[in-house]
């Protein structure tokens, strides 16, 4: 694709490369990373390897990308772009993150969460089309230290709003009907969970939960 587009690989790079590639899971989007990285470091019509290197290579691209972005976010921004992230990773059953496809109108809901996404969009650290949004590398989860952390820091949290995220996903579906809120101990998790982090909930996960407090609250009145 290089030689196509009138482009030159200095000397030495193809074999690096190679090597950086050579028993790494995944490789083949990293790569595609790396060297998107280093065409923009180009010196004229040359990719060298001193703009590899300086994309982060292989293992370091993609999560300079992302910290590059992370740290260009506005203060305000930066909270949304995390929740938004935690979104699109799932724990595998060995405990490992791997990307999740989630709806868009979960995480863009309005313009400042749309603004965040395009970001992330236009730095090919994710996918979207109309539809869905998802992670463009599954290795961003491994290779980002942040975004690990974040991970790391309430794995429980991330259980409990990935549930949330579903079941009230489901209720709005179904027309909110009460047999379908939260009730008893879920409840109390979700709720302590929510008053411990603060998460960045989207309209409808705040009224599920909203809407199954006050019908709890309303049983108990009921049960006196």
């Amino acid at each position: 694709p290089a030689h196509q587009a009138g482009l030159r690989l200095e000397p030495g790079l193809v074999d690096l490369l190679i090597r950086d590639v050579e028993g790494e899971p995944g490789a083949l989007p990293l790569l595609s990373h790396a060297l998107r990285q280093t065409w923009e470091r180009r010196e004229g019509r040359t990719l060298t390897v001193a703009g590899y290197q300086a994309s982060g290579g292989i293992r370091g691209a993609v999560a300079q990308s992302a910290e590059a972005v992370y740290e260009q976010a506005p203060p305000e921004q930066r909270s949304i772009l995390r929740d938004l992230l935690l979104r699109l990773v799932a724990p595998s059953p060995e405990g490992e993150p791997v990307r999740s496809r989630v709806p868009r109108r979960v995480v863009a809901a309005d313009a400042e969460h749309e603004e965040v996404v395009e970001q992330l969009v236009r730095a090919r650290l994710i996918i979207s089309d109309e539809d869905v949004v998802e992670l463009a590398h599954e290795a961003l989860a491994r290779a980002w230290p942040r975004l690990r952390g974040w991970l790391d820091d309430d794995v429980e949290g991330q259980r409990i709003w990935r549930h949330l995220s579903a079941a009230a996903d489901s209720w709005d579906a179904m027309g909110r009907p009460d047999s379908e809120l939260y009730r008893g101990g879920r409840l109390v998790r979700a709720s302590e969970w929510r008053d411990r982090t603060a998460p960045d909930l989207n309209q409808t996960e705040r009224a599920f939960l909203d809407s199954s407090q006050q019908l709890a609250e309303a049983e108990q009145r009921a049960a006196k």
